[in-house]
């Protein structure tokens, strides 16, 4: 966590907005973030899990004028992806006081065989966010978090278990190592 309080630094200059999973839903990052002028979108888990059963309670109420939502769909592997996306206001009683947040979003995942029109897959995820901006923009943003999420982490993940790892010292070679291999394999042509 400090290596990332660390790189927070210089960043007063410019608005920008941290986005990252439920690990990184701790108040003082979150703090850090707002202290050098930043807004936040973070992924609610267990790790507030009295947040996250809120934002799910807000999400079964009627939508309301402040309500946003946003449909995507796109075609992969005769496969239809659909994502729902909707933001929610978040009030400080809702978010236990969680700092700046203003906006609850939920995400419902849905796959669909395009043969069969059977349900392969469906899901829901929540996020809080410091961002006030349409579910559009929510959307743009959290896909991108994943992109890299799904490109390079969770690669390294399940490929030398990078998150078990007991590695502390040199910790940063090993990651530089891993991320070396992997874009040679990339080279040649390995996804």
């Amino acid at each position: 966590m400090q290596q990332v309080l660390s790189s927070l630094e210089g960043l007063e200059a410019l608005p920008w907005l941290f986005t990252g999973d439920a690990a990184f839903a701790e108040r003082p990052l979150v703090e850090a973030i707002l202290d050098k002028q930043g807004m936040y979108l973070l992924d609610l888990k267990d790790n507030l899990s009295d947040v996250k059963a809120n934002a799910e309670w807000a999400f079964s109420l009627p939508r309301c004028d402040q309500d946003s939502t946003f449909e995507a769909s796109e075609v992969r592997s005769g496969e239809l992806w659909l994502r729902d996306i909707e933001a929610r206001p978040a009030t400080p009683d809702l978010t236990n006081d969680f700092p700046a947040a203003t906006q609850f979003i939920r995400c419902v995942r849905t796959v669909v065989t395009k043969a069969t029109g059977e349900i392969r897959f469906k899901e829901v995820e929540y996020g809080l966010s410091s961002a006030h901006a349409p579910a559009a923009q929510l959307s743009k943003w959290w896909r991108g978090h994943w992109q890299i999420e799904n490109c390079s982490h969770n690669k390294r993940d399940t490929i030398w278990r990078e998150d078990a790892a007991q590695t502390r010292k040199a910790a940063q070679a090993f990651a530089a190592l891993r991320n070396l291999l992997l874009s040679l394999f990339h080279l040649k042509g390995q996804r």
